[in-house]
């Protein structure tokens, strides 16, 4: 089921940039920020790109082993909320990347870092205070 549908990057509340061989992204509703890097990186853009993850299977030949790996990824993709299913239709044929996974285990991860959540978390527009400055946490 996973496999089969398309998925859009979900913004709001998501952004993401990509650099060189990674993506950053940032759940500005949860203060999490993620990276993405290698096939892992090559896999989400071509996802956001509405490329499904069974296109993707079936051009690069994946066995059993990657194909479960990629599920795992794309359900961690979900569960953060980087990702939803979307029926929309992509009207261009977008082109399919050749992604070579040795070992998905390692290379189709979800980089998850919770270090940043509170300052992430701040108003600077609505959090002023003349005592404490600008911006300070509630």
């Amino acid at each position: 089921m996973l496999l089969d549908q398309a998925y859009q990057f979900k913004n709001p509340p998501c952004i993401h940039e990509i650099v060189d061989d990674e993506v950053i992204i940032i759940n500005m509703e949860i203060g999490n920020y993620y990276n993405v890097k290698g096939s892992a990186k090559m896999i989400f853009v071509d996802l956001i790109h509405g490329i499904k993850p069974s296109e993707l299977r079936d051009f690069n030949q994946w066995d059993k082993k990657v194909t479960d790996g990629l599920s795992r990824y794309i359900e961690s993709l979900l569960q953060e909320n980087i990702l939803e299913v979307t029926t929309k239709s992509n009207n261009a044929t977008p082109k399919v990347s050749f992604i070579t996974i040795a070992n998905p285990d390692s290379e189709l991860i979800l980089h998850t870092y919770t270090d940043m959540q509170e300052l992430l978390g701040l108003d600077p527009i609505h959090e002023v205070n003349p005592e404490e400055g600008w911006p300070h946490s509630s």
